[in-house]
């Protein structure tokens, strides 16, 4: 039990990444259609584990955080949608 509430408070601090790197990005740029998100999310989680784990842990941490940055665009940038939808791809 304590562990899925480690995994949801995770998702919530990946939500937040996403959301608040996402909104830098358009603010800085002024453009919508990139997922700046994605690309600081994917590099927060990617680059730490390549260094800790291993290359393939790595890579797999960037690959998902381009996929978590994604869902949050796909939910319609909505936050309790995207939350719900990163819980499930992380959990599951």
């Amino acid at each position: 039990m304590l562990q899925i509430i480690y995994y949801i408070l995770e998702m919530l601090l990946a939500l937040m990444i996403v959301y608040y790197s996402q909104a830098t990005g358009e603010l800085l740029t002024g453009k919508k259609n990139i997922p700046w998100g994605s690309m600081v999310l994917s590099l927060t989680w990617g680059l730490p584990h390549i260094f800790t784990k291993n290359v393939s842990v790595g890579m797999f941490s960037l690959i998902f955080g381009v996929a978590l940055g994604g869902l949050y665009l796909l939910s319609g940038r909505n936050g309790k949608v995207a939350l719900l939808y990163m819980c499930i791809a992380f959990i599951l």
